[in-house]
């Protein structure tokens, strides 16, 4: 589900990572979030038709020490074809970052690769953009 939900992919991720040792706050926010996507069964992902130019758009984002258990940066990026969503990405960076400057660089990185990376594809599949 978290496929094509990417507004829940942080939360369910966030909670999968104490599969190994439930307790009851993990439990609560599962069924919270149960509730929610039962509440929400209309969201989700929408290609539609392009009426303009094709592009490719990034956005990123980090979180120095978002994480309060691990001292982990938070991170992630969306990428845009037009005005449709085709890839993105959160999670927690793998190394503690001395600033947030760095935890910036780091994932602004992650996110040209993934961009250079769907450029190339899209070429190939000759779509000009």
């Amino acid at each position: 589900m978290t496929i094509t939900r990417p507004d829940i992919a942080f939360t369910v991720n966030s909670i999968a990572q104490f599969m190994s040792q439930p307790r009851i706050p993990r439990l609560i926010a599962a069924k919270h979030i149960l509730r929610y996507i039962k509440g929400s069964l209309d969201n989700g992902l929408f290609f539609g038709p392009q009426h303009h130019p094709t592009y490719l758009a990034a956005y990123a984002d980090a979180n120095w020490t978002g994480c309060l258990e691990s001292c982990r940066s938070m991170s992630g990026y969306l990428v845009y074809l037009g005005t449709n969503l085709v890839s993105w990405c959160s999670k927690k960076q793998p190394t503690i970052a001395c600033s947030s400057a760095k935890s910036e660089y780091r994932f602004l990185s992650h996110a040209s690769a993934e961009t250079t990376w769907l450029a190339y594809l899209l070429y190939e599949l000759g779509a000009c953009i």
